[in-house]
């Protein structure tokens, strides 16, 4: 006369698709680098990248706008965490 469930097992989960992006990790650029006092810049102030990793300190990024792959220091970007707040950046 004990109390009794039965269970059922979860129904498993599947991945929705993803929109290419969706979930990736995006900087905006806060100071040409590098400096054009040392040589022209790779990103400029204000570009959008997507995060290909994270070196501890430096960005692996990838330009939005012109594709160009290079590493950039932490200092020089800023972290965007949904794509509607690049809206209205610019330089």
């Amino acid at each position: 006369m004990g109390n009794s469930m039965k269970s059922t097992p979860a129904p498993a989960e599947r991945p929705l698709p993803n929109p290419e992006g969706l979930d990736s990790d995006f900087l905006a650029v806060l100071s040409d680098y590098p400096s054009p006092d040392i040589s022209p810049p790779i990103f400029r102030r204000g570009e959008k990248l997507r995060v290909i990793s994270d070196e501890g300190g430096w960005w692996k990024a990838i330009s939005l706008s012109t594709g160009r792959e290079s590493y950039i220091p932490g200092i020089c970007v800023a972290r965007v965490y949904h794509g509607w707040l690049f809206e209205g950046l610019g330089r």
